[in-house]
């Protein structure tokens, strides 16, 4: 069994626009997201990140010219089953 977790994540893109999506993240029991947890599923939106801000939950594209995005912060994050 797993426990399924689901954050609000804010994307800012160069154009200045910011788009709020939900995503969802399944650990094993137990346990919480990691910031490899969060670093894994950016890569699915096709952005390789690291983490810029710990405390705000930033996190930063590893090569800025390739991609539209700015940052990705992580806004909040609940377990939901």
């Amino acid at each position: 069994m797993s426990s399924i977790y689901q954050s609000d994540v804010e994307f800012v893109y160069k154009s200045r626009e910011i788009k709020l999506e939900e995503c969802r993240i399944t650990c094993e029991t137990g346990t919480r997201p990691t910031i490899g947890d969060f670093a894994d599923k950016f890569k699915e939106y096709g952005v390789e990140t690291r983490l810029y801000d710990l405390y705000s939950m930033t996190f930063k594209p590893v090569d800025p010219l390739n991609t539209d995005i700015i940052s990705i912060r992580v806004l909040r994050t609940f377990q939901i089953r």
